[in-house]
C-alpha cells in the first residue's frame, strides 16, 4: 500500500500591519496611562483639613465666586457675586490669607449657599484630602469609605457661566446625598421638575437655581431638598445672580455638550466641560 504523504501547512507570512496593529494598541495605552499620571501630578495636594470657613478652597469664573468647604459628611459652598473676583491662588497660605481677609475685612456682598448633606456619613471615612489643579482651577476632594474610593470635584467655568460639582464613586450605588439651596437669612427653595431647586432673590441673598443630575438612579424631593440614594456618579449644575438666575442654564448646556436631547445626557456635559478645560489649559500662556 501506498503510504499517505501529508505536507505540513506553513503559517502565513508576518505582514507589516500584522506587526503594526499591537504596536498600535501599546503605544495608546502608553499614551493613556501617560496622560493619567500627568493629570494626577498636576494637582496639588492642600496639607490642612476643613474646620472652618477660612479653610475653604475657592472656583471662581468672571461673574460667581464660591467657596468650597468640603468633608466627609458634608460639602457646603457660598456663592459670591464680586465686582472683582477673587484672584485664583493656588499657594495653600495665599488662599488661606485671601478667605480670611474676605470674611473679616471685604464689606460682605449677598450671598448663598448650597449644601450637600452626606447620607453615608456615619460609616467612617478614611484617607481624606484636598487638592488644587492650578492650570484650570478644580477643587477636589478624596476619601474612602471601606473598600469605596468616592471622589469630589467642583469647578467654575465661564464659558459655561456656571459652577459644577461632580460626585464619583469607584463601585456602583455608593452615593447618596441631600441637595439643598439657602441663604442667610434662612430662605426656602422649592422644587421643580423634580431635579431643580429654585431660591428667588430676598434680602441679603442671591437668586440661585441647582439642577441635580444623577447618571443612573432617580431622585426624590424631601422637604425643600433633592435626595439621590444608590447612585455611582453624579453631576450638580448651579447658577447664582442678584437678580435672578438663568433658568436656561441646563438648556444651554445641552445644545453645547449634548445637542438634540431633552433633558441632556449629564455624563455628555462633565466630558464637555472637561474638554473645554483642557483646550483653555492649552492654550493659556
Amino acid at each position: 500500500m501506498r503510504q499517505a504523504r501529508f505536507s505540513a501547512i506553513p503559517d502565513p507570512p508576518l505582514t507589516h500591519s500584522m506587526l503594526e496593529i499591537p504596536m498600535k494598541t501599546c503605544l495608546a495605552l502608553a499614551a493613556c496611562l501617560g496622560c493619567a499620571f500627568a493629570e494626577e501630578a498636576a494637582w496639588l495636594k492642600i496639607a490642612t483639613q476643613p474646620a472652618t470657613w477660612n479653610d475653604a478652597l475657592i472656583v471662581a469664573n468672571p461673574r460667581q465666586t464660591a467657596f468650597v468647604l468640603d468633608s466627609p459628611a458634608e460639602t457646603r459652598l457660598r456663592g459670591f457675586v464680586l465686582p472683582s473676583p477673587l484672584r485664583r491662588v493656588f499657594a495653600e497660605d495665599q488662599i488661606r490669607r485671601q478667605v480670611a481677609e474676605f470674611f473679616t475685612i471685604l464689606p460682605r456682598p449677598d450671598e448663598v449657599e448650597l449644601k450637600i448633606e452626606w447620607l453615608d456619613k456615619d460609616e467612617r471615612a478614611a484617607d481624606h484630602s484636598r487638592s488644587i489643579h492650578p492650570k484650570d482651577g478644580r477643587v477636589r476632594s478624596v476619601h474612602r469609605i471601606g473598600q469605596t474610593t468616592i471622589t469630589r470635584t467642583a469647578v467654575a467655568t465661564g464659558e459655561d457661566d456656571a459652577i459644577f460639582i461632580h460626585l464619583l464613586a469607584d463601585q456602583p450605588g455608593a452615593l447618596s446625598f441631600r441637595v439643598t439651596l439657602g441663604g442667610p437669612p434662612a430662605a426656602e427653595a422649592r422644587i421643580e421638575d423634580r431635579r431643580q431647586l429654585i431660591l428667588p432673590a430676598g434680602p441679603g441673598h442671591l437668586a440661585a437655581q441647582v439642577w441635580v443630575l444623577p447618571f443612573e438612579s432617580d431622585v426624590a424631593s424631601e422637604g425643600n431638598s433633592i435626595t439621590v440614594r444608590g447612585e455611582g456618579e453624579a453631576l450638580i449644575v448651579w447658577n447664582f445672580a442678584p437678580g435672578k438666575a438663568h433658568d436656561t442654564t441646563l438648556a444651554t448646556l445641552g445644545m453645547r455638550y449634548d445637542p438634540g436631547y431633552l433633558p441632556p445626557n449629564p455624563a455628555k456635559i462633565w466630558q464637555g466641560i472637561l474638554g473645554t478645560l483642557r483646550k483653555s489649559a492649552e492654550n493659556s500662556p
